[in-house]
């Protein structure tokens, strides 16, 4: 299972972060330079220049190429091509029927004073005691006058050092202005005990009991957080783990109404809400004559209150839609029944 520590990168020197935004400008570089091969390739043949390719064209004419840490300009190529490649599916969907083609076009270059992304593997990098450690490329120091070899990223985070770390990337935020940068790594993924089939054995003590309903009780009384034998799922509004029935795991999605109902206020609003029939407009009460607003055009009331005095006027005698003739006909049975009640009232 694959995570990802995000940090934005502090401590560096006036002259780290001056070298870092040149190789992410560099890597820009690479990026249009790699497009460009790729897009006049397919522009002139119709066809697509995989990556391979066109890393055999650039890899010994690209002055860029030259200047950035290999793989990292590698990395950046790679980028491209997974562009690209997501180009010709989605255009081959938009053949099928599958998807609107007139929203399908290559890949577009970046901003010509831009940067992109620095893309280690973990070949190109060292964990040090306190700092991560990345080289300067020779012809790099040589071009833009840095004599250090390497910049020293501070780096504290003992629960990642000893974890599988496959890439470290920095990424350019603010135009270049600050650096964020990210530790991919593997994690393997716990495997929790079966706790839907009795014995249930208590992880945290030696409690043992064939009682499914008996462990919940145990656990909640003896131990904090959420019973193993109950669901674990994220509150959507909260971020809090909340426990639910193992049945409900996909069904529930709030750990209450009251984070159901923020969330609903916050989310479902106007055209984001299901019940959503376009822009409100402005009508005038044919009761008490108020300006009032509605999503519905035949709208005529401004309230129950309204309706109902407009009905009680207007809805009388022959105009009322369900008028029968105006004669009450009675059933012999109730006609006889208040025959009867007559009678016994006056004897």
């Amino acid at each position: 299972m694959k995570k990802t520590l995000r940090q934005n990168l502090r401590g560096l020197d006036k002259k780290d972060y001056e070298v870092l935004r040149s190789l992410c400008h560099l890597s820009k570089n690479m990026y249009n330079e790699t497009l460009y091969e790729m897009r006049q390739y397919f522009f002139d043949n119709g066809e697509y220049l995989n990556y391979y390719n066109a890393w055999e064209r650039l890899k010994n004419e690209s002055w860029n190429y030259e200047r950035l840490p290999s793989q990292v300009a590698q990395q950046t190529m790679k980028n491209v091509d997974k562009a690209f490649k997501s180009f010709f599916k989605l255009a081959e969907k938009g053949r099928e029927g599958k998807y609107d083609a007139t929203k399908v076009s290559p890949p577009s270059y970046l901003d010509k004073e831009g940067f992109y992304l620095l893309d280690f593997p973990n070949q190109m990098f060292q964990i040090r005691d306190d700092h991560l450690r990345i080289g300067v490329p020779k012809k790099f120091r040589e071009e833009f006058g840095y004599e250090q070899k390497e910049i020293r990223i501070p780096f504290t985070y003992d629960e990642v050092r000893n974890k599988d770390i496959k890439r470290l990337q920095i990424l350019p935020k603010g135009d270049a202005e600050y650096f964020e940068y990210r530790l991919v790594y593997e994690e393997e993924k716990m495997i929790e005990p079966d706790m839907t089939q009795p014995p249930f054995k208590c992880p945290n003590c030696d409690f043992v009991t064939e009682s499914k309903s008996g462990f919940t009780q145990h656990y909640k009384g003896k131990h904090d957080g959420i019973p193993p034998t109950r669901g674990k799922v994220k509150c959507e509004y909260c971020d809090e783990y909340f426990g639910v029935p193992p049945s409900k795991k996909t069904q529930r999605t709030f750990c209450s109404m009251d984070c159901k109902s923020k969330w609903r206020s916050e989310n479902m609003v106007d055209d984001e809400h299901p019940s959503w029939k376009g822009n409100e407009l402005e009508n005038v009460c044919s009761v008490c004559g108020e300006l009032y607003r509605t999503s519905n055009e035949d709208s005529v009331f401004c309230s129950r209150e309204c309706k109902g005095i407009w009905m009680s006027k207007n809805w009388i005698g022959r105009k009322h839609p369900t008028w029968e003739g105006g004669k009450y006909k009675r059933s012999a049975r109730t006609v006889k029944k208040n025959l009867m009640f007559i009678l016994h009232k006056t004897i």
